[in-house]
């Protein structure tokens, strides 16, 4: 559901035999997850579908949901966490396995062109803000999305977040 601020009304973004998770907003996109137990590995693994639309002022649908991401592969065993991210025109998400053409490790995708680029093998727990991508590599490191440069923040740091300014 969506819920335009700060008085509604509620409004069904997606429904019917989905089960929708983990949903995100920003902009006039709202994402969410869909999946299961992935049978190469079902007792540790789940395959993660995201989906999204675009939502108007009053916050409804316009269009059908589209598949943004057929297939991330995630851990859900102890306190393994899988997380992707959306910002205003991006979404980041981290695959575990390489699943169905899609290489593991951290992906970012402009939601204008529906391209994903991968930024690498051994990155996770993306967070977008802006232009910066914040992520678990060598470290935490950032991401200038516009220039591809990326630099070091700290290298005990973990479970970055990113915001506006900082």
């Amino acid at each position: 559901y969506s819920y335009p601020l700060p008085d509604g009304p509620k409004v069904e973004v997606v429904g019917g035999d989905s089960s929708p998770g983990y949903p995100q907003i920003s902009g006039r996109w709202v994402t969410w997850t869909e999946g299961g137990p992935w049978e190469e590995n079902p007792e540790e693994t789940w395959l993660i579908t995201i989906f999204g639309v675009q939502v108007n002022a009053r916050g409804e649908p316009e269009g059908d949901p589209a598949e943004l991401v057929p297939a991330a592969i995630a851990y859900v065993i102890g306190d393994a966490t899988w997380t992707y991210s959306l910002s205003d025109g991006r979404l980041a998400w981290e695959s575990l396995e390489t699943v169905e053409g899609s290489e593991s490790g951290l992906h970012v995708m402009d939601l204008g062109s529906f391209q994903p680029q991968r930024v690498g093998a051994e990155a996770w727990h993306p967070a977008l803000a802006g232009d910066s991508l914040v992520y678990r590599g060598d470290g935490l490191e950032v991401m200038n999305l516009e220039t591809g440069s990326v630099r070091q923040i700290d290298t005990d740091g973990d479970f970055p977040a990113a915001g506006p300014t900082f």
